[in-house]
């Protein structure tokens, strides 16, 4: 009796030990549960929790040659931030945008931007781009440099900040909760200037 019971617990056992552990990307979809005060959200990683839609108008960065006027491509960087302020620091420096679309990260770099990660683009005039990134880990803002011919940090820049989730809980006594939450982007591209607008996601319930 007592070999039959080990032998059976060493089957039980086996396919636990067998089993593969969960996958990176599945880790990355966990998200935590919401949180009654916004500030203690955890802003974790999120496999494609940016979506991205590039608008180029046909007169992007438009340039004039001889009294006729060329639409010319243009050269974007985008990048996620913990906090803005070096961001806002450095790219008004002389050079600033031209180091911006160089598109390092530099988190630990004080005279960098804080990019805890960043995305090189070249876009066309008169084009619809579609891009999906990964949120990572604290990023809580998002920063776009476009490389305009007339380097005007104010029109050349846009930043985004990550919009928060607010639900309720509680069947009698509702109570507000906060959580991270994936967004859809608008990137536009004028003649003359960049522009980032956002919303939340909206992920359909399970039934």
């Amino acid at each position: 009796m007592f070999k039959k019971f080990l032998f059976t617990s060493f089957l039980l056992i086996i396919p636990a030990c067998g089993s593969n552990p969960p996958s990176k990307s599945g880790l990355d979809n966990f998200q935590p549960a919401p949180v009654t005060d916004p500030f203690q959200i955890n802003w974790q990683t999120l496999k494609d929790g940016i979506h991205s839609v590039i608008i180029a108008d046909k007169e992007l960065n438009n340039f004039n040659i001889n009294g006729a006027n060329y639409a010319l491509a243009i050269n974007v960087c985008v990048m996620q931030l913990s906090d803005p302020t070096l961001f806002n620091t450095n790219i008004a420096i002389d050079g600033g945008i031209d180091k911006a679309l160089n598109c390092n990260l530099d988190k630990d770099d004080k005279s960098g931007f804080g990019a805890l990660a960043a995305k090189s683009l070249y876009i066309q005039p008169n084009t619809l781009t579609d891009i999906k990134m990964d949120r990572v880990q604290n990023a809580r803002y998002l920063a776009v440099v476009a490389g305009y011919n007339h380097l005007n940090v104010e029109k050349s820049t846009a930043i985004f900040e990550y919009p928060i989730k607010t639900s309720q809980k509680g069947l009698i006594f509702k109570e507000n909760v906060y959580s991270a939450t994936p967004i859809d982007l608008q990137i536009s591209l004028s003649a003359d200037r960049v522009s980032v607008d956002g919303v939340e996601r909206i992920i359909p319930e399970q039934e």
